[in-house]
């Protein structure tokens, strides 16, 4: 199936002011070549910065420390990275990483903000929003293997920008009337954008190209699904269910 569709313009917002209210404190260790973070019940915010070829700076906003300082550099990550926000309403930004294994990051309770760019992930991405209302923006960042992002009890608005997945794509959108907006995209292998519970919007295009089989559930809620400049390979097997609203 190839499906060319009419143009549609959208401007993807990657700059957010940091959380004026952020406080708390993010303990941070690096255990056999892992870095591990891990907020407290407060509202942290925090950014996540590649400085190195093993080398990663942690630094705080708004009031949050790292093991109590300003900031803390963490050298010999040569594993996963593993952010867990905890309870608070939080917000973590992860730029110009290259993660060796796993990036994992798990919001937890609260309103969260988790934004990557310009990464690159050697082996899994796994992101859970946690039981907020959240916000996860994905822009710039290549996966060599398996992806699966997953919202959480609440609405959520997950944009996935400029990216490339070369294994296995996971969408789940959890309960909560979720925005998904999927633009200049490459998927190499299967994938499954599944709405859950709630009145649900996606958007899927501007060059988004899919390579292997593909599946859009929207879970029998009222979900609307919108297609523009979406590119399938030769041979592929689209699957739209239930939605109450489809366009392309």
């Amino acid at each position: 199936m190839t499906s060319t569709t009419q143009a549609a313009s959208i401007t993807l917002l990657l700059a957010f002011t940091p959380g004026a209210f952020a406080d708390g404190n993010v303990e941070g260790s690096v255990k056999k070549g892992a870095l591990i973070l891990k907020g407290d019940g407060d509202a942290n915010d925090i950014e996540v910065i590649g400085v190195g070829y093993d080398t990663i700076k942690v630094r705080g906003r708004s009031g949050t420390t790292i093991n109590g300082k300003l900031s803390k550099t963490f050298d010999h990550v040569d594993g996963d990275v593993a952010i867990k926000l905890g309870d608070g309403d939080d917000e973590v930004e992860v730029r110009y990483l290259t993660v060796r294994e796993d990036l994992r990051i798990r919001g937890e309770l609260g309103d969260d903000v988790i934004v990557l760019f310009d990464n690159w992930v050697q082996d899994d991405l796994k992101i859970l929003g946690g039981g907020g209302e959240d916000e996860i923006i994905v822009d710039e960042t290549w996966v060599w293997d398996d992806s699966a992002i997953k919202g959480g009890k609440k609405r959520d608005d997950v944009h996935i920008d400029d990216s490339f997945f070369d294994g296995d794509f996971v969408f789940r959108g959890g309960n909560g009337d979720d925005e998904l907006i999927v633009t200049t995209c490459d998927f190499d292998d299967e994938a499954l954008f599944h709405m859950g519970n709630g009145d649900d919007e996606q958007f899927i295009g501007t060059g988004t190209w899919f390579a292997e089989d593909v599946e859009f559930d929207g879970a029998g809620q009222t979900d609307a699904l919108v297609f523009g400049y979406v590119y399938f390979d030769w041979g592929v097997d689209v699957e739209i269910d239930d939605y109450e609203y489809f366009s392309y």
